[in-house]
């Protein structure tokens, strides 16, 4: 079995551990004891045989928006003027304001880095050039520096929490660029 497959597993263990354990615990005899599932797939099934036996009672008959189709596009989370206004935008060629500023921000980084990386590549093989890789990390810090900003203005006009971005830490950077 699987990695992502064993915590799949163990997630629904715990998830229906902590559902039952939240519930006050009721007398149970050996034999409903018995009935209870105990394997995923069996779980599976339990769940499938109630929704067929709610569909068949017509129990999710006449729920709100039946037979319309989905808007795939509209989110929850977004205001939805700003969803139409984004359409509108996106239909003409445009985007909003933090889609740009998140572009910018991520192509000026990815310059920073390969620039950072030739002179890695440049630099390396001769250890007495020691100061032409301290001039590129410093000008790398600096390029980080202006990015990082960017990122601080980026994050307060994002609308969406889950798009903020983090800030980029040097020392990181110069990790991954030394053990790629």
């Amino acid at each position: 079995m699987g990695k992502s497959k064993r915590n799949q597993n163990n997630r629904l263990a715990q998830a229906h551990y902590n559902a039952t354990d939240y519930q006050t615990p009721l007398p149970e005899s050996e034999q409903e004891r018995a009935k209870r599932p105990k394997s995923l797939k069996e779980w599976q099934s339990l769940v499938e045989e109630r929704i067929q036996s709610a569909m068949d009672e017509g129990r999710f008959d006449n729920l709100p928006g039946q037979g319309k189709p989905i808007n795939w596009r509209q989110r929850a989370h977004t205001d939805p003027a700003q969803e139409l206004t984004n359409g509108i935008l996106k239909n003409n060629g445009y985007s909003p304001e933090w889609i740009d500023r998140d572009l910018a921000i991520r192509r000026e980084l990815q310059v920073a880095r390969d620039r950072l990386r030739a002179a890695w590549n440049f630099y390396q093989p001769d250890p007495e050039a020691q100061i032409g890789w301290q001039q590129a990390v410093s000008r790398f810090e600096e390029t980080l520096q202006k990015i990082n900003r960017q990122i601080d203005d980026y994050n307060l006009v994002v609308p969406i929490l889950s798009k903020q971005r983090f800030r980029i830490e040097l020392e990181n950077e110069l990790k991954r660029l030394t053990e790629a």
